[in-house]
């Protein structure tokens, strides 16, 4: 999954630290990010690139300038990066099925740009990385809203609620997204090519077991 100038935007204005915690990606987090956005961002084009950038860019089309390294990115944010796939692509993955329940650990943050909608179960992947997040932690998600012919999935922004209530968050910020038209409000009738939910929230309890119930029918 490539992780994207507007998605590292949120990273840096709700999420960073100054002391050490522990960060977990659902998929390696391919830092997508052009040289002018990382010096606005964080201040340096200085990062060490990722060592497998050439393979990267091809993944990705072939349309990528710069491949920053994610490990750097996360300690440069206050965190330890750990990484999850149903697939060792880069090596140093744990490999986990989402479409299961997983105890997952206890993280500081819990970053989701892109995997859910791939999960066949996604319910269960959005309830295990929402349960790894510590009291106090972070839940980041960037999913597609209306991308055709992706993943299994688009979901929509109550999808997000549902999932912050019962476990206990609270959103401190979403929005949809497009490449081509930024942030726009969920609720517009016509939806941008490609759009996406951007959400960040906090956790400030254990919250519920089992399923959200959506509040139409709760």
């Amino acid at each position: 999954m490539g992780l994207n100038a507007a998605v590292l935007e949120l990273l840096s204005t709700h999420c960073r630290r100054s002391e050490p915690g522990t960060a977990l990606a659902a998929g390696y987090p391919d830092v997508l990010v052009p040289a002018e956005d990382m010096q606005r961002i964080m201040g340096t084009k200085s990062f060490p690139r990722d060592k497998s950038a050439l393979a990267i860019k091809r993944t990705h089309g072939g349309m990528v300038q710069e491949v920053f390294d994610a490990e750097a990115l996360f300690d440069s944010l206050g965190y330890t990066l750990n990484v999850i796939d149903i697939n060792a692509t880069r090596g140093c993955e744990v490999i986990r099925d989402l479409n299961y329940p997983a105890d997952l650990g206890s993280y500081d943050l819990v970053f989701d740009h892109g995997t859910s909608e791939h999960v066949f179960n996604v319910g269960e992947s959005g309830l295990s990385l929402a349960r790894a997040v510590k009291i106090g932690g972070f839940l980041v998600m960037h999913l597609p809203l209306a991308f055709m012919d992706h993943g299994f999935y688009n979901l929509n922004p109550e999808w997000f609620y549902a999932l912050c209530r019962h476990c206990g968050f609270k959103i401190a910020f979403l929005s949809g997204w497009s490449a081509k038209e930024g942030y726009f409000p969920t609720n517009i009738s016509v939806l941008p090519e490609r759009a996406h939910v951007s959400m960040v929230a906090v956790r400030h309890s254990e919250g519920s077991k089992g399923y959200p119930i959506q509040d139409l029918y709760a």
